[in-house]
């Protein structure tokens, strides 16, 4: 009898699903009817205002109808090509400093940026800066209490021995800790928020407390950096000058000078790359690039194993030397991806002298292991296929040599040039009355953006 019941609450079950789901079909083919015709009133009800010349905008194409929505964002970036991680969104930053370089240049003359960061910001960041903030921001007595504890715990040092007394501190918060992120965050949002009001909404770009500030307008980059240097002095802080620089870019000459005495002075540079005031280009610093080449050569020289050695030249060569050169961009040219190309080819001479790194291996393994005639595939073959699983960091960017802008500023040249040639037969047209409903509505949206 149980078994029996059983069966029949699994089928009765089953009944109920095949019913639930043919009831679901049938809904989904009756609002598919309901959105055709729809649709096909639409369309009969545009064709018949275009015709009659009352709403014009209904025959335009779809890019135009999005321009007259005020609330379109115009935010056409996939989220699958966004940074997902720190070295990406870096990356990132430096491609849209070029890029807005180039434009700036190009429509106002000039461009001015400061780059900066905080020295030791999570160790010395004030606990009543914090306390300010968070009050400020309308937090509770009972939760500025929870973070006053979290930020004043006791500390005894090692070197003061077991019957050191321990210390309470007054500034810096624990590194690493959601909660540090937390109060950094706050503090910091409060300079965002001052440098956007000071400069007429202009944007700051921070990376926690690294930050970059840019403009076409000289003064509003002097404006800013006047109101990050008050937000240090009020909460306490300090700026990092050794890593702190600034850069005024013209256009039409070959001068880098006119800089505001207030402004920081120093280079701005990232990893092995140098902002060159002259030509508004990254540029790679060879200097930085031969410190790191003796740093591998010992590395090479202390290390014993085959695969311990492949390991650390992958490291270095694939992997530090290409991404502190700089993802290869559009923005940069292909004046920086041959001088990546020639680094690399440098940085495998010095090691080598007059041999590869596949005669090197070759000449290792025979001395070693007597073993002769390795093809070269063995070396660059993955682990998983028996291979030693070697990196050549030539062949990608070789791939992207001939894909990459020669000179990046000509496609802007091309643009500017293409817009004003549309403008004046815009203008003909529409002054010699030979526009129809689709060519003045376009004249109508240019004029207005």
């Amino acid at each position: 009898m149980q078994d029996y019941q059983s069966q029949l609450m699994v089928l009765g079950q089953q009944n109920n699903n095949r019913l639930l789901a043919t009831r679901q079909q049938q809904q989904a083919q009756a609002l598919l009817v309901q959105q055709q015709m729809r649709a096909q009133q639409q369309a009969q009800q545009m064709q018949v205002q275009h015709a009659n010349g009352t709403n014009h905008f209904n025959g335009m194409p779809q890019p135009f109808r999005q321009l007259r929505n005020p609330t379109n964002e115009f935010d056409f970036e996939s989220p699958d090509k966004k940074p997902k991680s720190p070295m990406e969104t870096k990356q990132f930053l430096l491609h849209l400093l070029s890029t807005e370089i180039l434009v700036n240049t190009r429509l106002h003359g000039e461009f001015t940026c400061v780059h900066s960061e905080f020295a030791t910001w999570s160790p010395s960041l004030p606990h009543s800066t914090v306390h300010a903030v968070l009050s400020f921001f309308g937090i509770s007595q009972k939760w500025l209490r929870f973070f006053q504890k979290f930020l004043e715990s006791p500390l005894k040092f090692v070197d003061n021995g077991i019957a050191g007394e321990p210390k309470i501190r007054k500034r810096g918060v624990p590194g690493a800790h959601a909660l540090s992120v937390f109060c950094g965050e706050t503090v910091l949002f409060c300079m965002d928020y001052a440098v956007n009001q000071k400069t007429n909404g202009q944007q700051l770009y921070r990376m926690h407390d690294d930050f970059w500030f840019w403009s076409a307008s000289h003064d509003i980059v002097v404006a800013g950096w006047k109101a990050i240097t008050d937000f240090t002095k009020v909460m306490g802080v300090h700026i990092n000058y050794g890593k702190t620089g600034s850069v005024r870019i013209h256009r039409d000459t070959d001068e880098s000078n006119g800089i505001h005495s207030s402004l920081p002075k120093g280079d701005i540079r990232w990893g092995f790359l140098h902002l060159d005031p002259i030509s508004g280009h990254f540029t790679i610093d060879q200097i930085m690039v031969d410190s790191h080449i003796a740093d591998l050569k010992r590395q090479l020289v202390d290390t014993k194993s085959i695969f311990s050695w492949i390991q650390v030249f992958n490291t270095f060569a694939t992997r530090f030397f290409t991404f502190n050169f700089g993802k290869p961009a559009n923005c940069f040219g292909r004046q920086h991806l041959d001088s990546m190309l020639e680094s690399l080819e440098r940085i495998q001479g010095s090691i080598f002298s007059d041999k590869s790194v596949i005669d090197y291996l070759k000449n290792q393994m025979q001395d070693r292991f007597a073993i002769q005639d390795i093809p070269d595939g063995y070396f660059y073959f993955p682990a998983s296929l028996g291979g030693l699983e070697l990196h050549n960091p030539f062949i990608g960017l070789v791939q992207l040599r001939d894909s990459v802008y020669e000179h990046p500023e000509s496609a802007l040249d091309d643009f500017i040039e293409a817009e004003e040639e549309a403008y004046r037969k815009a203008i003909y047209a529409f002054e010699n009355n030979q526009v129809g409903v689709l060519a003045f509505w376009k004249t109508q949206i240019f004029i207005s953006r």
